[in-house]
């Protein structure tokens, strides 16, 4: 009975059949179990990381934007205080320009030779101020937007001769250590622009091609290619390292610049030429090497009316809170009786549209208001204005465009006539309105005589 007992002993503590069964079983259920509270466990304590860590970056955020925020602020005052001083210093440099060229002009008595060197010295460092200043107030102006576009036909290759001419070194022909250099691929290429804004920009460029070629060439090329134009100043200098290249465009720099006493500039006219460009809808860049030349190149689309008007009243919206805000177009097809001959007033035809856009500008009590100028019409964008107001507007410039004509004895000879378009009445978007106003202009019934149409 012992061993009976001792048997039973051992088979209940090594268990049976149905009890090893069990176990087998209980062992992988629980071991699977562990791990899932594991992967559990690690998928809790993952979630409270990843919760930490975008708690974390939320008050990254919100300091990233309260010191964008602070900066955007400083910048803006940087700016507000270099336009500021900038106006502030224009009125007593004009007076103080006026007063040397007086002097020098003998106005208020004779001046010895040496008074004069002194003077002209003077009236010349005067002048390089102004420059500066005119820089300040430019980049302060382009920075906050505040650039206004005067749209009219250029003919670039006249722009490129007058740049040319004026800033030709002069001297004995041949000998000159510098020589500058106009290469076109036609005769005339004509394009919607502002010309004293492009003016600026081709001027900036060859005025630093010649500053910094000592002995070589510096030539202005012009290509037409159909859709858009290329202006390219090359020049034979000193050229730009590779590491300056890609900054050239920032503001403030000074590559190659030389200690001591010469016109060293502000560091401004590249970024203002490239801001310029942008503007006019094209791009800018420079190829150079150090000590092999520098080339500066700049692109402008051939932008039509339709572009330009687009353009603007797309701006009108960008920039005004009110999305439904009326705006209107009037367009001034301007014609001549009879082909006007140089008048003694010393007017042609040319001259006299361009007297006519200024009088329309003078109109103008807007400052989102424009003018765009083609060959044949004088388009004017009004803002926050119905059409049926517009000719309130053209009134006063029939006015004062009589007034003008008469004072020159023309009036005779000219005719105008107005047609307009307005959003909403003829169109709920800009396209709308353009199409309805450019199917007007096709249609242009010439008048007899000038006034409201």
């Amino acid at each position: 009975m012992a061993i009976k007992r001792d048997r039973k002993k051992r088979r209940s503590a090594v268990g049976g059949p149905k009890e090893k069964a069990r176990a087998s079983k209980r062992g992988p259920a629980a071991s699977k179990r562990r791990k899932i509270e594991e992967l559990k466990r690690k998928v809790r304590d993952l979630s409270s990381a990843f919760k930490k860590t975008n708690e974390g970056i939320r008050v990254l955020y919100k300091e990233l934007e309260r010191k964008n925020r602070e900066l955007q602020k400083l910048d803006q005052l940087k700016s507000d205080f270099i336009s500021t001083v900038s106006h502030e210093l224009r009125t007593p440099i004009t007076i103080f320009r006026e007063g040397i060229c007086q002097i020098l002009e003998a106005i208020h008595g004779p001046i010895s030779k040496s008074q004069a060197e002194v003077l002209s010295m003077s009236l010349k460092n005067v002048d390089r101020l102004v420059r500066l200043i005119n820089d300040l107030l430019d980049i302060s102006k382009l920075e906050a937007g505040r650039v206004i576009l005067r749209w009219k036909v250029i003919n670039l290759a006249t722009l490129i001769h007058s740049i040319a001419n004026a800033l030709r070194p002069s001297g004995a022909g041949d000998r000159l250590p510098v020589k500058l250099d106009v290469r076109m691929s036609a005769p005339a290429v004509h394009i919607l622009g502002d010309y004293d804004r492009l003016h600026q920009v081709l001027t900036n460029l060859v005025s630093n091609a010649l500053k910094f070629t000592k002995k070589g060439k510096v030539t202005i090329t012009l290509d037409d290619y159909g859709d858009h134009v290329e202006l390219s100043v090359i020049d034979t200098g000193r050229g730009i390292a590779e590491e300056d290249a890609v900054k050239v465009f920032g503001r403030f720099q000074q590559f190659g610049r030389i200690a001591g006493p010469g016109d060293q500039g502000t560091g401004l006219g590249l970024v203002i030429s490239k801001q310029i460009v942008l503007l006019h809808g094209g791009e800018i860049g420079v190829e150079s090497r150090l000590k092999a030349g520098t080339k500066f190149t700049f692109t402008l689309p051939k932008l039509t009316v339709r572009d330009v008007l687009t353009r603007e009243i797309k701006q009108v919206y960008v920039s005004s809170p009110d999305p439904d805000i009326p705006c209107a177009v009037a367009v001034c097809r301007f014609d001549s009786g009879k082909p006007l001959q140089r008048t003694a007033a010393g007017l042609d035809h040319e001259t006299l549209v361009t007297r006519v856009s200024e009088i329309c500008e003078g109109g103008l009590r807007r400052k989102a208001d424009r003018v765009i100028r083609d060959r044949e019409f004088i388009w004017i964008l009004l803002s926050e204005t119905h059409k049926k107001q517009a000719p309130k507007v053209t009134a006063r410039i029939d006015t004062a465009l009589e007034r003008e004509l008469r004072q020159l004895n023309l009036r005779e000879f000219v005719n105008w006539n107005w047609v307009y378009a307005g959003m909403p009445d003829d169109g709920r978007s800009e396209s709308e309105m353009i199409e309805y106003v450019m199917a007007r202009v096709a249609n242009f019934e010439e008048k007899k005589t000038g006034g409201l149409g």
